[in-house]
């Protein structure tokens, strides 16, 4: 069985539970069908690779660490999911040699107008940082057209922008730039190797940068965090579709960090403080900057509705709750970096999903009529889709409510603090 044609279209279901909107922006720049090697910077492990396999046309394949690599099942599994070895000096004394022989397959895979992903950061690492460039891709590229004297490989720049890939419910952008032809760079590389190696790294992180949230100073995070908060409570998000190519809110998120970087460290201690006297307002009234950014007015046809979908959603809570939970539980506990959370708990929420779903169709089936039984299997998804839809619009409508009736002046006073800030 090919894993990677099996798990696809689950990972693809899961990744839209888990993520409120996945932005996927640029996507008709994929040179699909060509030899094409995609950059992609690296915050979360393995949702990363898996965003770009689940929600684009593209047929990947993907460097892994090869210390994972055992005989036996687990090597015909990494195979399945078009795993490709690539070691590290750190971790194998013949790294180099072994490296070798990666290199010629993925020679192969671009010969045969396939498509490689990946890392140039090297590690994973959440920070919202692009990390400087391995030269690796580049020795890659250039070790193909060395192997069969042809320059047709296309390299993608990938940005990854996630708003808390630990969190439920978050964001995340992918942007696809213009490729990079490999023809560009041979006749620099016949002049100079070394140097032409090192232009590519470089060509391609300036490109990345431009698309990504990058902070400069890791102790600016918190700042910029609460800054793109504002922009996303200022953005207007349609339920459906999950998966959109606008690059508005990521352009907003980009150029918030952008002016954050440039600050002088006076103007930036100023900005502070005027943000944490925001927030010291926004809990004095018992408000949110959500409420204060909202523009619904409170509809009590809204509530009353969403009272009569109350009772499925909380079915669909409790149904749903097991495998959910558990695979919480198993992220939490078992991954002690933040980059892994989220990976393990979408992995952990298929499979645990799977066996639940199994346990239940077989008790189903055995106690039912099997017309009852598919109605019990059909209703467990569903009313799962409504419970998270459901949670969502109770947050908006709370929202509005609380708007409709707070003290109009003070609503006031905290709009032009929040209008201060985002000018």
């Amino acid at each position: 069985m090919n894993l990677y044609n099996y798990f696809v279209p689950f990972i693809r279901i899961a990744l839209k539970i888990y993520f409120k909107k996945i932005y996927i922006i640029n996507e008709q720049k994929m040179p699909l069908g060509k030899k094409t090697l995609y950059l992609l910077n690296h915050p979360t492990s393995f949702v990363d690779p898996i965003l770009l396999a689940a929600h684009t046309k593209a047929y990947l394949h993907f460097l892994i660490r090869g210390d994972v690599f055992k005989k036996g099942i687990a090597l015909r599994m990494l195979n399945s999911i078009n795993g490709i070895p690539i070691f590290r000096a750190t971790d194998s004394r013949k790294a180099k040699d072994k490296n070798n022989v990666t290199f010629d397959r993925i020679a192969e895979v671009l010969h045969r107008n396939g498509s490689v992903m990946i890392m140039p950061e090297g590690s994973t690492d959440k920070r919202r940082k692009l990390r400087p460039f391995k030269k690796g891709f580049a020795h890659m590229a250039m070790h193909y057209w060395k192997n069969y004297q042809q320059d047709d490989i296309n390299i993608v720049p990938v940005s990854l922008s996630y708003s808390d890939p630990t969190r439920i419910r978050s964001i995340v952008h992918v942007k696809f730039d213009d490729p990079i032809p490999l023809s560009d760079y041979i006749k620099a590389y016949e002049d100079n190797q070394v140097k032409t190696i090192n232009l590519m790294r470089d060509d391609a992180y300036k490109v990345m940068r431009k698309n990504i949230v990058h902070i400069e100073n890791d102790s600016d995070a918190p700042l910029v965090d609460q800054l793109i908060r504002l922009e996303h409570n200022s953005h207007k998000f349609s339920v459906l579709p999950i998966k959109d190519d606008s690059e508005s809110l990521l352009q907003k998120e980009i150029k918030v960090t952008e002016h954050v970087n440039k600050l002088n460290d006076e103007d930036k201690a100023l900005l502070s403080a005027n943000v944490k006297k925001y927030k010291s307002a926004l809990n004095n009234a018992k408000l949110s900057d959500a409420v204060v950014a909202g523009d619904k007015k409170w509809n009590p046809l809204s509530s009353l509705l969403l009272l009569i979908m109350l009772p499925f959603a909380f079915l669909g809570y409790v149904l749903n709750f097991l495998p959910v939970y558990s695979a919480k539980r198993v992220a939490h506990k078992l991954m002690k970096r933040d980059e892994f959370i989220c990976s393990v708990k979408i992995g952990a929420s298929i499979v645990f999903y799977q066996i639940y779903f199994l346990i239940i169709a077989i008790i189903s089936f055995i106690f039912l009529p099997w017309t009852y039984a598919l109605a019990i299997l059909g209703s467990f998804p569903l009313l799962a889709v409504v419970y998270i839809y459901f949670k969502g619009a109770w947050k908006r409508n709370i929202f509005s409510f609380k708007k409709s009736f707070a003290n109009k002046a003070v609503l006031e006073q905290l709009s032009a603090q929040r209008a201060a800030i985002r000018n």
